[in-house]
């Protein structure tokens, strides 16, 4: 249901959902995929690599498809420093970045939101 009032249209989130504007749940790595990885090595890097590759994928499609659609990659990292720690010893967040940096993504193409971090 959508409802004026003055310079504001409130719009009911089940509505943005129906509408294919946003989607109701954020799918994440298969689990299948995750275990065929997790013997390779460095469980980090494997499902890095492997959102890098599936956003490359799907960025693919959308250009045959003549969409003009940047897909996003959503990296969810704990937020107690102590488990959050990578094999290097790094805590999660500094690894991703440098990670991500190898992999020749540009630091301004990173964006960060933590709680004292936006």
């Amino acid at each position: 249901m959508v409802t004026n009032k003055g310079a504001f249209v409130f719009v009911t989130p089940q509505d943005v959902i129906n509408a294919g504007l946003i989607k109701e749940s954020i799918v994440v790595m298969p689990r299948e995929d995750v275990k065929r990885e997790a013997g390779k090595g460095d469980l980090d890097q494997a499902v890095l690599d492997m959102a890098i590759a599936k956003r490359s994928a799907l960025l693919k499609q959308y250009a045959t498809a003549g969409a003009k659609v940047n897909p996003l990659v959503l990296i969810k990292l704990p937020n107690d420093e102590k488990k959050g720690r990578a094999a290097e010893g790094q805590n999660k967040l500094d690894f991703t970045k440098d990670y991500l940096a190898a992999k020749g993504i540009p630091e301004a193409k990173i964006a960060v939101w933590l709680d004292k971090e936006k």
